[in-house]
């Protein structure tokens, strides 16, 4: 069985969710936070990908329409809650604004891959972007709507490490990506942090097999219903 980078995260965070979740199959909730968190994503990738910090008309425009039809791809989840929409929006547009700014000031570098799904034969992962450069190790990033703990993006980027590892990938640092003011933050990635992600991984497998309930530490478990 491959154990996700996001399992890792989610085990972290509380392992009794984790259980509810994967074991109970019950249905974690639909919050705002969950679904801005997608569409965060969705502009980052839609910023570079369509190099819109190179043309300030076509920038215009994604301001315009472009936030739009990255909203219509959580139609679903928006209305399901009741999202205002125009809200969002305007939250939207502050977000992608704000990712230019940093940019311009040189905050934000420009990712060679974004959002590839890497696997090996233990672990699979979504690296949201990767830094490539000639003769230096390669560098892996995780975007977060707004960073409290690093301890969760830190486990996500060093599952990546290990499976570009075993790729012949060197990596040695990550990148924690704050969306909420655009700052990249430096995660060492060393030989004690993939212990702690094996450790885990150990415990996820020991779960699936005994189906016995972990503890919880988030205290916020009754919200899986």
């Amino acid at each position: 069985m491959k154990i996700s980078a996001s399992d890792i995260a989610a085990w972290h965070y509380c392992p009794r969710a984790f259980y509810y979740k994967k074991v109970e199959k019950r249905p974690a909730p639909i919050t705002e936070a969950l679904v801005k968190g997608t569409l965060i994503h969705a502009v980052y990738k839609e910023y570079f990908d369509r190099k819109l910090f190179s043309n300030a008309e076509y920038f215009g425009w994604f301001l315009n329409k472009g936030i739009d039809r990255i909203m219509e791809s959580e139609q679903g989840r928006i209305n399901k809650i009741g999202m205002n929409k125009e809200n969002l929006k305007t939250f939207l547009i502050e977000t992608a604004i704000n990712l230019n700014k940093a940019f311009a000031n040189g905050n934000i570098s420009i990712p060679t891959t974004i959002e590839k799904r890497i696997e090996n034969n233990e672990f699979v992962a979504r690296a949201d972007a990767l830094f490539e450069k000639p003769g230096l190790p390669l560098v892996v990033a995780d975007v977060k709507k707004r960073l409290r703990d690093l301890g969760g993006v830190k486990l996500q980027l060093a599952v990546a490490a290990i499976i570009l590892g075993t790729q012949g990938k060197k990596v040695e640092k990550g990148l924690a990506i704050d969306a909420e003011n655009w700052k990249e933050i430096e995660i060492a990635i060393d030989e004690e942090l993939k212990k702690e992600v094996y450790e885990i991984r150990d415990e996820i497998l020991k779960m699936y097999e005994t189906k016995e309930k972990p503890a919880c530490r988030c205290g916020r478990c009754d919200l899986f219903v």
